[in-house]
């Protein structure tokens, strides 16, 4: 079974939001910018490569772990770690430069907007915690899976962890 880290960033302008637009297999959305972290880079430098990869950031220094999220599927797991991103610089393109042609452009919004975009998004794994985070109702950590022999990320659903006493 392979094992998929991926790292998010939380960038904010004053009361705006940074969001990336991309397109997957015919799906048009946003999204926070992040991707897969490839093998012999830490979470954070991943991080700096993506942000900079969709959107033109220079991460300078994180902040907190806004929160993890794990998704089971029948051949692979994800984790994600979502950060704030607490300094940053612009180089003012804002011209994707993905290696994997996803992304279409980098844009911030503001927080309502952006929220409103976040929860549109057609998998509960990506939308559910990040509105959760801005909300003040968010958990550190999230665990969801899809069942059956293929799975479909789209059908993952929330585990609700229980305590065992």
């Amino acid at each position: 079974m392979r094992n998929i880290r991926v790292a998010a960033g939380i960038v904010r302008q004053q009361d705006l939001l940074l969001l990336v637009e991309q397109v997957v297999d015919g799906l048009r959305y946003w999204s926070l910018p992040g991707g897969v972290v490839e093998d012999g880079e830490s979470l954070h430098s991943g991080l700096q490569r993506e942000l900079s990869e969709e959107s033109g950031i220079c991460a300078r220094r994180f902040g907190a772990l806004a929160h993890v999220t794990e998704l089971c599927m029948p051949d692979f797991i994800s984790t994600a770690h979502v950060f704030e991103v607490d300094d940053w610089i612009d180089d003012h393109s804002h011209h994707p430069l993905d290696p994997a042609g996803e992304v279409v452009k980098a844009q911030f919004f503001l927080l309502d907007e952006a929220l409103d975009r976040l929860a549109a998004l057609p998998w509960s794994f990506m939308s559910e915690p990040i509105t959760e985070y801005f909300n003040g109702t968010g958990r550190t950590f999230y665990s969801y899976s899809a069942r059956g022999k293929t799975g479909n990320p789209a059908n993952a659903r929330r585990a609700e962890l229980r305590s065992p006493l």
